[in-house]
């Protein structure tokens, strides 16, 4: 009857492709993608991977204790093993969440996504464990899927951020080039009219002042390249 009943999971498997049809072939989708900042559209997109995989892990293992009693009932949860039925027995405090019973389901849904969240993130408090064997077995699936999917977003993260941050990094780069490059001339006493020197100003601050206004000219000119 588990396996059964843990089988049917397996349909959320075909949710990530269905979405992405839905995200490609929606106008407002492609509108806000063009209007939004690149870098900003990826970070919101590696949000809603997140708070999706912690639904569908949360559902998940909610419907572990589910299938292990066959009923949200209070009385056959907290008599038949199961690891919510157990949460309850040793945490149950006037005023607490309570998630047994059919009409708790708003606090049941919460407790799950709490140990959803915490095995995505590798937080692992400990206070939420399996108690049957089938209840390990999917705990172990899970986490290691989890383990798997944090990385990836990890990795992807800062992928992002350093790219973000390329076209800061090459300007500071040309500045300092050219800044060295002054410096070598004005070492060997050149006249002024190849370093660019004028009266109160320096070489290489003129350089510098002239990348700064360029920067906008030289992130802009690829760009539009690559467009046409």
């Amino acid at each position: 009857f588990f396996f059964l009943g843990f089988f049917k999971m397996f349909r959320f498997i075909g949710m990530k492709r269905r979405i992405r049809h839905l995200l490609d072939t929606s106008e407002f989708a492609s509108g806000l993608w063009v209007k939004v900042n690149i870098t900003t559209a990826k970070m919101m997109e590696f949000v809603v991977l997140i708070l999706l995989l912690t639904h569908w892990l949360g559902c998940i293992w909610g419907f572990i204790a589910f299938v292990e009693v066959g009923s949200w009932d209070e009385e056959s949860m907290m008599s038949t093993p199961n690891w919510m039925g157990n949460w309850q027995k040793i945490t149950t405090i006037p005023g607490g969440l309570y998630a047994l019973g059919w009409e708790n389901h708003t606090g049941r849904y919460w407790l799950c996504m709490f140990w959803a969240s915490q095995t995505i993130t590798s937080i692992g408090y400990g206070d939420i464990s399996p108690v049957t064997t089938a209840e390990y077995a999917v705990a172990n699936f899970l986490m290691l899927c989890a383990g798997i999917f944090w990385a990836y977003v990890i990795g992807s993260l800062v992928e992002i951020v350093a790219n973000a941050n390329k076209l800061n990094r090459d300007c500071i780069t040309r500045m300092d080039d050219a800044s060295q490059m002054v410096c070598d001339f004005a070492a060997q006493k050149l006249p002024e009219k190849m370093t660019g020197s004028t009266a109160g100003v320096k070489a290489s601050k003129r350089v510098r002042l002239f990348l700064a206004n360029e920067r906008d000219h030289c992130t802009k000119t690829p760009l539009m390249k690559r467009m046409h």
